[in-house]
């Protein structure tokens, strides 16, 4: 994962994946990613920022 293409990093030092990463990770995780390219992002109670490591995302990547 590159910084700025696939993520950055927000002022609070969350990691928020940008819609690149997730249309290359090729499916939703459903926690209503901010830049979420399957349309999860509209819930109301949706997170504002998704807060997860690059590595704890590879761990939960599809095989």
């Amino acid at each position: 994962m590159e910084e700025g293409l696939d993520y950055y990093i927000n002022q609070k030092g969350q990691y928020v994946f940008t819609e690149v990463y997730l249309k290359k990770r090729g499916h939703c995780c459903l926690l209503h990613c901010l830049h979420c390219p399957y349309g999860h992002n509209t819930n109301a109670n949706a997170y504002s920022e998704t807060e997860k490591s690059p590595d704890s995302i590879k761990n939960n990547q599809k095989k």
